[in-house]
């Protein structure tokens, strides 16, 4: 599922973020773990409203 994956990645570039020595590697890990994050939170946000709207659309029938 993609929001597996995107997790591994926001955790391995968090990791390495806070235990590379270059700057540069860092900055760049920080990066990468902020856009993975942001990407498993859209995926879930879409996924409850997804689930919210399929439980309004039963209780209208």
């Amino acid at each position: 599922m993609v929001t597996h994956e995107m997790m591994a990645i926001a955790l391995v570039a968090a990791l390495g973020a806070a235990f590379l020595r270059l700057r540069l590697l860092q900055r760049l890990c920080a990066w990468i773990a902020l856009w993975a994050a942001l990407g498993v939170g859209i995926y879930v946000t879409n996924e409850i409203l997804k689930a919210i709207d399929r439980l309004l659309l039963a209780g209208a029938r």
